[in-house]
C-alpha cells in the first residue's frame, strides 16, 4: 500500500463516484481514474462496483478500506505517541461518545483540536446514552456527547428525524431514496402487521420512537432488538423486519428504502455534565468543533441557544456560522 495515496480510495468510498473523490482531493478524474485502476490491478480484484451511478466498495474493497484506515490511525497515533514526547500534556480530557458517529466525530476533530490544545490529552470512552450517564455520575469523563437524557447538565447541540427503513424487496419500497425531502410520507398504524427491527429498550432511540407507536395504537412485533444501530440497519436490508432509525444513517443503498412518518420522532443531540460543571476553554472548543461538524449535515437542525452562540462567537473567526445564526 501507498501511505501517501490510501487517503484516495477511502475519499472514493466517502463520495460514492470520482468525479466528486476527485474534486474534494484536488487531483484530476483521469488521474484518480489510473490510480484505481492500477490499484486493482495490483489486488488482482475489483474494490468497487457500480450500481444505480454511485460506488459502492466491493467484498475485497470492504477488506482493503479497512486495512486502509487500521494503517492511517496507526501512522497518526506513532505521529501523535511522538509529537507528544516532546510536548507532554499536562492536562486529560475525558470525554464520553457513541461507538459509531462519536468515534467518527473524535477521528474528525482530533487534529485541529490537538493543534489548539496541544497539552491536553483527549481521552475518548465509548458507550451508549445510559452508560455514558452512568460514567458521568461517576466521575470517569469530564462530559458526553450523546442523545438527550435527563438529570444533569444538558446543553442541546442539534435534533434530527427519525425515519422508518424497509427492504428494498418488502411491499412498501416503490421508491429510491434521493433525500429526506423528498420521501412519501406513510402512517405507522398501516405497519402493524409487519415484524420490526427495535432499538434496545434502554436505548434513548426507543424513548424516542416507544410514543409513535403508542399513538399509532399497538406495540410491534420485535424481531431483533439492538442498542446499535449500525447492526439494526443491516438487519433491516437482510429482510429480518421493517425498523426506524435516525434520519443520519440513511444511505444511498438499493438494499433499503426509507418513508417519514407523519409525526416523527426526534432525536437531540446534547453535551452532557455534571449539573455544577463548568466548561473549560478545550471542552467549549471541542463543542465547536461538533457544531461545525453538525452544520455541514442536512438531516441535523442545529438548537441554537445563548450558550451555543456565546461558544461560536468565541471561536467562529471565519464567521462560519453567520447566516446560521441570523436565520
Amino acid at each position: 500500500m501507498n501511505l501517501k495515496q490510501l487517503p484516495y480510495i477511502l475519499t472514493i468510498a466517502a463520495a460514492g463516484s470520482l468525479s466528486k473523490a476527485a474534486e474534494e482531493l484536488n487531483v484530476s478524474q483521469p488521474a484518480l481514474s489510473k490510480y484505481l485502476a492500477d490499484l486493482e490491478r495490483q489486488t488482482g480484484m475489483e474494490l468497487f462496483m457500480h450500481q444505480k451511478k454511485r460506488l459502492y466498495p466491493t467484498p475485497a474493497g470492504k477488506v482493503y478500506l479497512e486495512a486502509a484506515r487500521e494503517i492511517l490511525g496507526m501512522q497518526a497515533r506513532t505521529r501523535d505517541s511522538i509529537r507528544l514526547l516532546k510536548n507532554p500534556c499536562t492536562t486529560e480530557l475525558h470525554i464520553g461518545i457513541s461507538p459509531h458517529r462519536g468515534a467518527v466525530f473524535i477521528a474528525q476533530a482530533f487534529p485541529k483540536f490537538s493543534q489548539y490544545f496541544p497539552n491536553v490529552r483527549l481521552i475518548p470512552h465509548e458507550g451508549y446514552a445510559s452508560g455514558l450517564k452512568d460514567m458521568l455520575g461517576r466521575g470517569m469523563i469530564d462530559l458526553a456527547l450523546t442523545t438527550m437524557a435527563s438529570g444533569m447538565g444538558v446543553l442541546p447541540l442539534h435534533s434530527e428525524e427519525v425515519v422508518l427503513a424497509v427492504p428494498s424487496f418488502h411491499r412498501l419500497a416503490k421508491h429510491t431514496f434521493e433525500s429526506i425531502s423528498t420521501l412519501p410520507f406513510i402512517d405507522l398504524a398501516d405497519c402493524r402487521d409487519m415484524s420490526f427491527v427495535m432499538p434496545d429498550p434502554a436505548s434513548s432511540l426507543y424513548e424516542a420512537v416507544r410514543p409513535s407507536f403508542d399513538r399509532a395504537g399497538f406495540q410491534p412485533l420485535t424481531a431483533f432488538s439492538s442498542p446499535n444501530v449500525i447492526m439494526a440497519e443491516s438487519m433491516i436490508r437482510s429482510g429480518v423486519g421493517i425498523g426506524l432509525l435516525p434520519a443520519h444513517y440513511m444511505v444511498k443503498n438499493p438494499d433499503i428504502t426509507y418513508f417519514r412518518l407523519y409525526q416523527p420522532p426526534h432525536l437531540t443531540a446534547c453535551i452532557l455534565t455534571q449539573n455544577d460543571h463548568l466548561l473549560t476553554d478545550a471542552e467549549r472548543f471541542l463543542i465547536f468543533l461538533e457544531l461545525q461538524n453538525s452544520a455541514s449535515n442536512p438531516n441535523y437542525q442545529i438548537i441554537w441557544s445563548e450558550p451555543l452562540m456565546e461558544i461560536v462567537r468565541e471561536f467562529d473567526y471565519t464567521h462560519y456560522f453567520s447566516h446560521f445564526m441570523e436565520s
